[in-house]
């Protein structure tokens, strides 16, 4: 029964998550010598986990069909109780003992049916987490069956809406199999299928990051013709704006040309501040390098925030950051929104008390089509040709982010989502200011004096 519902729901949901929100497979060569049943260990965040799970793999898969150990709550709700029906799931029993929660999976596994264990989010608290750590691997041993780590992004916050709205795109990573031996403590076997499930985030991180390096890196070639446009002008004016006093260490995240890095140069030179100017990208350093070879008081360095950021804690008087920290969807081992927080967590640590955050954002449901209509003269320029051209690109790379945006890929929020998280991680005085034909936003808040 279950197996014929597998069948008969995997071309739909591939249809849709497909065409709905562009299903990315990665990591599939990694199970073709693989025989059944195995043990799926995924990350977890959503209902649509398990039917995504499936949904990547083959039609007629070997692996077919899931049965996924649930929380028993789960299974009081009525998409429990249908889930439950059809055989997709069963009770994890942890409550009672590791004893008694490897009854069923064992007895599944025996009789050649695959597993799915989400082992992050089914249970939250002591000592069910640590229990369902354990699960996982003596279940390998046991059965003799190999896990299957697998990572899944884009789930963060979806829905049916999201999804049909084409506001959700989604990747799958299925990592290679891991298999335990009796040589193995039971800490060296937990501590192995954390390390294998990190592995596998860490692989569909290095996929992503590799993709948004490329796509940055053609953005770099013409960025320069951006910043003629009026709307652009009209961004750095304002940024300008919202900077007052410069003095000590500032750094600018991103600096791309360096038009705000100029700026903090600018103010801060006659308090002999110092200017940090940053970004990931090879041509911009070099340009960076070169723009301000004469000014003393900037250094230009390389620094790919997708990585922890390291400097000290409580030594920077200000921080810069020009349309960069919506765009940054993998840092330290977290993706999309959690990334996204954990940077303006560290960005807080960094400052001085009484240190600011000067930054900028599209707004929430951007229309950059505002930004290329309020920059038509500039387009059509003659005096620089190659500015209809590129003027062209900028728009089609434009409309790109834009898409990313309302996709979830990029951060782009509203002003009340971005002072909740900036009053949470504990910033003060927090300000906005709507910029560049009123599509991008820029925040200004500061580290308070004193932390209660």
């Amino acid at each position: 029964m279950t197996r014929i519902v597998h069948l008969a729901m995997w071309p739909v949901l591939k249809i849709i998550f497909k065409l709905f929100a562009g299903l990315n497979v990665y990591g599939l060569e990694n199970l073709k010598d693989v025989k059944k049943p195995v043990i799926f260990a995924s990350n977890h965040e959503s209902y649509f986990d398990p039917f995504l799970i499936g949904s990547g793999l083959p039609w007629f898969s070997k692996f077919h069909p899931i049965c996924y150990l649930a929380d028993d709550s789960f299974l009081k709700t009525i998409s429990g109780k249908l889930a439950g029906f059809f055989g997709g799931v069963f009770s994890g029993k942890l409550n009672i003992g590791i004893e008694r929660a490897m009854i069923k999976p064992l007895s599944l596994l025996w009789v050649g049916k695959t597993v799915g264990i989400f082992h992050e989010w089914c249970y939250k608290k002591e000592p069910l987490m640590y229990r369902m750590n354990k699960l996982i691997p003596l279940l390998s041993k046991e059965s003799m069956r190999p896990v299957i780590p697998v990572f899944l992004y884009g789930i963060e916050n979806i829905s049916w809406k999201k999804i049909l709205k084409f506001q959700k795109k989604v990747s799958i990573f299925y990592g290679k199999p891991l298999y335990f031996n009796n040589n193995l403590s039971e800490m060296e076997m937990i501590k192995k299928i954390n390390a294998s499930l990190y592995g596998v985030g860490a692989q569909m991180m290095e996929v992503i990051q590799n993709k948004e390096k490329v796509f940055w890196g053609n953005y770099s070639k013409f960025y320069h013709y951006l910043e003629k446009a009026d709307p652009h002008k009209e961004l750095i004016n304002d940024f300008k704006d919202s900077i007052n006093k410069v003095k000590g260490t500032w750094i600018d995240f991103g600096s791309g040309s360096g038009a705000i890095a100029s700026i903090l140069s600018e103010k801060g030179n006659k308090n002999n501040a110092k200017i940090i100017a940053t970004d990931f990208e090879t041509k911009f350093i070099e340009e960076l390098k070169n723009r301000f070879n004469e000014k003393g008081n900037v250094q230009a360095q390389f620094l790919d925030l997708t990585d922890k950021i390291k400097f000290e804690k409580n030594s920077i008087d200000g921080i810069t950051a020009n349309l960069v920290l919506p765009y940054i969807i993998c840092h330290d081992g977290n993706f999309s929104l959690k990334a996204f927080k954990s940077i303006l967590r560290e960005i807080f640590e960094i400052l001085k008390p009484g240190g600011i955050f000067v930054w900028s954002s599209p707004k929430k449901n951007v229309n950059f089509w505002k930004v290329a209509m309020s920059s038509k003269k500039n387009v059509f320029d003659f005096r620089d040709k190659k500015y209809i051209y590129y003027g062209m690109a900028i728009l089609k790379q434009a409309l790109k982010i834009e898409k990313k945006g309302r996709q979830g890929i990029y951060n782009f929020l509203s002003k009340e989502e971005i002072e909740k998280i900036l009053a949470e991680i504990g910033f003060v005085n927090i300000t906005h200011k709507i910029s560049m034909a009123k599509q991008v936003n820029i925040i200004k808040c500061e580290k308070p004096l004193t932390l209660d």
